[in-house]
């Protein structure tokens, strides 16, 4: 007999003024209570060492006295006496501060070489016209808007004017000069210039803004010089005549700090910035920066413009309005770089657009975009005409490209005419939303060098298109995943398009799948191809209406844990193949080639282009062909095709209404064929004829048997032979253990996996159909220790394994409480005590399923103190609400009945480990405890 014992020890303490009772259980084998307080009225009866306390201080409490502290508030005449009047202002500046009321006041500090310069508002003030020129000699400048006694904020406003004459301005190049600086400030633009003008004689010169709140036409005329802004509120619009409409026209501009720019011009020939001079900068220093306009960022001039968003910084655009314009455009030399940022632009037009969000100049020489552990996120919701988004050259490396096309386009929303390269667990996702209109093209286009590196690359079409995808040139892709996804209609796709086309594909170590679920196209074209490392091409088709689902221009070699599946559900052209190879296929030990269709309508499911080509099929778990004509699946012309294969089954069917069954697992004849004699590594050389007649026979020296009829003579009828399988289809569950509820492992995608398991002695099925990546994750009740099977059937082909769990059968504690809390209550005569919360014991049983158990309850050493021993203190209620007295001898608490193997019994507060005290037995100031222990044990 079988007993497992755990024990913990009960704790409590009777506190001074009245007893205070604590239990507390630790989560080791000895569960040590401590720490809960119940309080009891003691009376004149008890023992002669209780004393009597008057409760005129509660424990915990403490008593405090406020100390008296008196203040004088003053006076109306005091404050005003504290206060200084403004006269008395300036004795508290610096030399070269000066505080201003008026636009004379203002002109005099600027334009006399006075050594001031720090200047702050005293009160709003209107620039007159004739403006003012800072004198040569100032140092570099600071206007506040801010009073720096009253803390009050005012504003600077323009002339209404397009005279530059009308502005603070510098005329010539400064002797000491190089940063102006207005911060704190309101700022009203009226002229065409901005608030302060710099000539293009003044070079090298920084126009600061912080903190400021602009509402005008243009911020800052600073052509060979640099614009900083930061912390700013900023505003453009078209002001009262032909205004700039830009925030400035500069060399270089800086954001800082947390920015807002509003950018609604009179239409959208108008930029944010205009790169007056070649090779214009922004860059984002640690910044947030949203922007709203209507016309662009940067101005159409052909000019390159470079964008830099440095650790921290967040760039946000966003297109609105009636315009149809770019918010970035790049030229020639003009590059994008971001280190641990993130670039957002979006277009939210109420009018049709047909132009880019990205435009890097398809003549350009070089335009790029380089990101390191950063995201950029493009969204369209208009047509184009031209690419979406143009760049010569990606470099990614740790960051995230996502580009959302929501709109029909005339072109690809991806164009890169250099190289691209992915490294570092990089991200491209692409998604085209378009409609029954959309007759163009879509995706990705791509020439030069194309690498990804432990990455991922997702092309999405949820609407109609006619014209290929992704158009790549050289691609080399290491432990990466490569996914194209197709939920519209791929309408009338042109006999060369392939939704996934490229001059060369390498792939090592890399996942390539193209799914398309409605009116599917040609799928994968591949000038040259070679796969290593257990690289993997997954194909799916539905209403298949092209040419060729796979075409490869390069002879096919599938190594070891080497896969390639192509599949398709109905086609439109009986002529269409679905692997098309210009060579020979060898499907190496370890290797995979699987090839149906379902459909069955295909007289070319395989083709091998050329003369002698070979067939090398030396992996049983090889090729499945499906269709009427079996015997011209595999070969086309007139050329026979040397046909090598190890002993392999075949699984055929001839009952046409058979194709709708399988998914209920209807048994199906297998065959298995071999040369007379078989024996291990006897290998089959011979051919298959073209286009064989009604009947065919692999071989007159080939020996076939039945499963169902031993006699059975292996032939293939043209006429009736429904499919052709070489090779076994094989499912593998992953090792799992008993109380196991996730059951998962592989299988050919689109099959159905029968699992069979046990729960208490009853037998549970499962039916679900396989994801199209071949896993599967299956849902169960806690299992027993029996065997469960799994079987498979995908295609016409049945396969069935079974696998017992691993496991040495085990009766155990799970769990048990770790703590026990009876709170704070009164004790009076024989008083019964629950705990403030209930508590869980868990039971693990991985036997039989006919195998029970039994839990009881004992005390190891009674309730006690230093003073004296209570006895019978503990007891203890069933679940079935019977109360057990618990002493040192085991009490049965809890018959189990066989069931789900993991049993947890839930006790509530007035349930389980009780107490049972009487108050004149106890003491106050004394630590009670004692031990009491769970006792496991399995019955006969």
């Amino acid at each position: 007999m079988l007993n497992l014992k755990r024990g913990f020890l009960v704790f409590f303490v009777i506190m001074l003024m009245s007893p205070h009772l604590s239990l507390n259980a630790n989560s080791s084998d000895r569960i040590t209570n401590e720490g809960v307080d119940t309080t009891t009225n003691l009376t004149e009866g008890t023992k002669e060492h209780d004393t009597r306390i008057e409760p005129t201080l509660m424990l915990g409490q403490a008593e405090t006295t406020a100390e008296q502290q008196t203040s004088e508030e003053p006076t109306t005449a005091e404050i005003s006496k504290w206060q200084p009047l403004q006269t008395e202002l300036a004795p508290f500046l610096n030399n070269n501060e000066q505080i201003v009321y008026t636009q004379a006041e203002l002109k005099a500090a600027l334009a006399i070489d006075n050594g001031i310069t720090t200047i702050f508002f005293g009160a709003d003030i209107q620039q007159l016209s004739g403006g003012i020129i800072v004198h040569v000699n100032k140092a570099n400048i600071i206007i506040d808007g801010t009073n720096p006694i009253t803390g009050e904020r005012f504003t600077f406003r323009d002339v209404k004017s397009s005279n530059q004459g009308d502005t603070i301005r510098i005329t010539q190049q400064p002797i000491q000069l190089t940063t102006i600086e207005m911060r704190n400030i309101n700022l009203v633009g009226d002229n065409y210039y901005g608030p302060i003008m710099i000539v293009d004689a003044a070079k090298n010169i920084t126009l600061r803004h912080k903190n400021i709140v602009y509402n005008g036409t243009q911020l800052a005329f600073n052509r060979y010089g640099t614009l900083e802004i930061e912390d700013a509120a900023i505003s453009i619009g078209p002001g009262y005549q032909s205004q700039a409409q830009e925030i400035g026209e500069v060399k270089e501009v800086i954001l800082r700090g947390t920015n807002t720019v509003s950018h609604y011009p009179r239409d959208g020939g108008f930029a944010l910035f205009l790169e007056t001079n070649p090779n214009l900068k922004v860059s984002l220093i640690n910044s947030k920066t949203d922007v709203i306009t209507s016309g662009m960022v940067f101005r159409d001039n052909g000019q390159a413009a470079h964008l830099f968003l440095s650790e921290g910084s967040e760039f946000k655009i966003v297109q609105d309005g009636n315009h149809g314009r770019a918010p970035i455009r790049l030229y020639k030399d003009a590059s994008i770089t971001m280190i641990d940022s993130r670039l957002e632009i979006s277009r939210k037009l109420e009018t049709g657009s047909s132009t880019p969000l990205l435009d890097g100049d398809v003549d350009a020489a070089t335009s790029k975009l380089t990101a390191t552990n950063s995201t950029i996120a493009l969204y369209g919701n208009q047509p184009t005409s031209r690419a979406l988004s143009t760049v010569k050259f990606i470099d990614l490396t740790n960051s995230r490209l996502d580009i959302t096309q929501n709109k029909n386009t005339s072109d690809f929303i991806l164009r890169t005419n250099k190289s691209v390269k992915l490294a570092n667990s990089s991200q491209v996702n692409l998604l085209l939303v378009g409609d029954s209109t959309n007759t163009a093209q879509a995706g990705f286009y791509q020439r030069g060098p194309f690498t990804m590196e432990d990455s991922e690359f997702k092309m999405e079409v949820l609407g109609s298109i006619r014209n290929q995808i992704l158009d790549l040139d050289s691609t080399d892709f290491r432990n990466s995943s490569m996914n194209m996804l197709t939920s519209g209609n791929i309408n009338n796709i042109a006999p060369d398009k392939f939704i996934l086309d490229t001059n060369s594909m390498r792939l090592d170590n890399t996942k390539i799948a193209v799914r398309q679920t409605q009116n599917a196209g040609n799928a994968v074209d591949a000038t040259s191809f070679t796969m290593s490392n257990g690289s993997e091409v997954l194909i799916e088709a539905n209403a298949f209406q092209g040419t060729s689902l796979l075409n490869l221009g390069s002879p096919l070699s599938i190594g070891s844990g080497g896969k390639i599946r192509v599949f398709s559900k109905t086609t439109t052209n009986p002529t269409a193949n679905h692997l098309k190879v210009n060579g020979d296929v060898v499907v190496e030990d370890g290797g995979l080639l699987q090839v149906f269709s379902e459909g069955g309508a295909q007289t070319n499911l395989i083709q091998l282009i050329g003369l002698n080509r070979t067939f090398s099929a030396n992996n049983p778990l090889s090729v499945i062909l499906g269709g009427d004509a079996i015997t011209s699946k595999l070969v086309f012309g007139i050329n026979p095709i040397a046909f090598t294969v190890d002993a392999q089954q075949a699984t055929m069917h001839t009952n046409s209404g058979a194709f709708t069954q399988h998914n209920a697992l209807t048994q199906i004849p297998i065959y298995d064929f071999h040369k007379d004699g078989y024996t291990i590594n006897t290998v089959f050389d011979g051919t298959i004829a073209a286009n064989a007649g009604a009947t065919s026979i692999i071989n007159t020296n080939y020996e076939a048997t039945d499963t169902l009829n031993p006699d059975g003579i292996f032939t293939f009828s043209t006429n009736t032979t429904k499919l052709v399988a070489y090779g076994y289809l094989d499912g593998l569950m992953n090792e799992f253990f008993v109380g196991a509820q996730i059951i998962s492992g592989v299988s050919p995608p689109g099959s159905r996996v029968e699992l069979t398991y046990y729960n208490g002695g009853n037998q549970y099925k499962v039916n679900p159909l396989v994801d199209s990546s071949g896993d599967f994750a299956i849902s169960t009740l806690p299992l027993d220790n029996t065997p469960v099977a799994m079987y498979i059937a995908h295609n016409y082909l049945n396969y069935q394994t079974s696998q017992a769990p691993s496991i040495i059968p085990v009766l155990r504690f799970e769990h048990t409480p770790s703590l026990l809390d009876f709170g704070t209550q009164t004790i009076r005569n024989n008083t019964i005590i629950n705990r403030n919360t209930g508590f869980m014991v868990e039971i693990l049983d991985t036997r039989a399923a006919n195998s029970n158990w039994q839990l009881g309850v004992r005390v190891q050493v009674a309730l006690h103190s230093s003073k004296n021993t209570i006895d019978n203190a503990f007891i203890f209620k069933t679940k079935a609400g019977t109360t057990i007295q618990l002493d040192s001898i085991e009490k049965n608490v809890h018959t189990n009945i066989q069931g789900s193997m993991l049993t947890a019994i839930d006790y509530d507060a007035t349930e389980g480990l009780l107490l049972a005290i009487d108050s004149g037995n106890i003491y106050s100031n004394e630590a009670y405890n004692g031990t009491i222990e769970w006792v496991l044990s399995d019955t006969p």
